[in-house]
């Protein structure tokens, strides 16, 4: 979780085991103290307007090898489409190299590409998690 994120510590609210907040507080370092939190007076009528679900999606980390099968005739196009999709020069590395989740609608989106470019088998990830969406 980023260090901005909210937590929560509320184990009396009914939603606690369900709400990726909570879970996010109870993996907290013991060496952190202090940091932004929900408070427990946000659970108004045991309902909380900060729950957040723990829903677990499919992600992907880097593509190095993305490109291996595609024609050296439109591997600069698809690559350029690529990083301007993704946010930069900068962004598209950090995804590339894995240091940065893609989630499902941007594997979509890669996929789209490929297709668009006549390509039936899309590019290949690196590494496949199941990570939590927040």
């Amino acid at each position: 979780m980023p260090r901005s994120w909210q937590v929560c510590f509320n184990h009396e609210c009914p939603q606690c085991a369900d709400c990726l907040r909570f879970y996010a507080g109870r993996q907290v370092s013991e060496q952190r103290e202090w940091g932004p939190a929900i408070y427990p007076s946000a659970l108004k009528e045991g309902r909380c307007d900060y729950f957040t679900s723990i829903t677990p999606v499919q992600s992907a980390t880097g593509f190095t090898h993305l490109f291996d099968k595609v024609s050296t005739l439109h591997v600069a196009a698809m690559r350029r489409e690529l990083k301007e999709y993704l946010g930069g020069n900068g962004t598209y590395y950090l995804y590339r190299n894995g240091h940065k989740f893609l989630s499902p609608s941007q594997m979509e989106w890669i996929d789209d590409l490929f297709k668009r470019y006549g390509y039936s088998e899309t590019g290949s990830f690196d590494r496949h998690e199941v990570t939590l969406h927040y």
